[in-house]
């Protein structure tokens, strides 16, 4: 298999957008890009030069309605949708990806199956307080710790990258006995996260913390922007949901910072 460039994982992340953006619009599913990708299509139009990968954000119940006609999704659009709801993903987050074209050696066993290019799915929920915020945010923790702990070795990777994976899995040994299925349930049925009913809204599997609780007003419209060789849906308030994450996202960081963000996952064409 041939290992892909940073511009090859650009473009086929990009083909795979744009299915998903033609079914959301026939369906009337509302979603935005989101973080790192929203800075590149406000800042690039496309991608950040060195970014590799796309995120989308959706409210819970746009995100339901995609995951109710999954199996509608799968036959129109060739891809595959992994989420906590459907039992094919050890995470909070849901992934769709591209099983055709790609392979990922994926770094932690997120899914127990061989997957391929992927973009992530961040949902909004409510939140209801930053005290039930901050709880549930460490029910997603341990979620991810009982994935983490189970690193994959590869055959095709070197000796000194599998070690440091090993090394990992049994610093993490104590999540070896956890469940993950129980966990991800659990953390899906302990709150009520209405999303009409709270008076802000957020997402509970940022890396962000505070700064991703928002007023429920920056997910009521959308706009079209490039993004690109392609069009996507964009939040309007797109200045203030980036403000909040990152402060002046318009400024370049420092060239030491420009740098891939998830090189610890290999991808290959088929």
């Amino acid at each position: 298999m041939k290992e892909m460039s940073l511009e090859e994982i650009q473009k086929e992340s990009v083909q795979i957008l744009s299915k998903i953006d033609l079914f959301c619009c026939n369906k009337g599913i509302n979603y935005s890009i989101g973080y790192g990708s929203l800075i590149g299509a406000i800042r690039h139009q496309g991608f950040i030069p060195w970014d590799d990968d796309v995120d989308i954000i959706m409210t819970r119940p746009n995100y339901q309605r995609l995951v109710e006609l999954h199996k509608e999704f799968s036959i129109e659009t060739g891809l595959s949708l992994y989420a906590p709801e459907l039992g094919n993903c050890y995470v909070r987050i849901s992934r769709i990806t591209d099983n055709s074209k790609t392979v990922v050696n994926k770094y932690y066993q997120w899914t127990d199956e061989q997957t391929g290019l992927w973009i992530d799915v961040f949902v909004i929920d409510g939140v209801k307080s930053l005290e039930s915020f901050h709880e549930y945010q460490s029910l997603f923790h341990k979620c991810y710790m009982t994935c983490y702990s189970r690193l994959a070795l590869f055959s095709n990777e070197s000796l000194l990258d599998n070690c440091k994976r090993l090394v990992n899995s049994l610093r993490c040994c104590r999540w070896w006995f956890v469940n993950r299925e129980k966990a991800i349930n659990r953390s899906m049925s302990t709150f009520d996260l209405s999303y009409d009913s709270c008076p802000f809204v957020g997402c509970y599997d940022s890396p962000y913390g505070d700064k991703d609780i928002y007023d429920k007003e920056v997910f009521s419209t959308y706009l079209r922007m490039p993004f690109e060789n392609i069009t996507v849906s964009v939040i309007a308030n797109y200045d203030k949901y980036l403000v909040s994450l990152y402060g002046d996202y318009m400024t370049l960081p420092p060239v030491a910072k420009r740098v891939r963000g998830h090189t610890m996952n290999h991808y290959f064409y088929k």
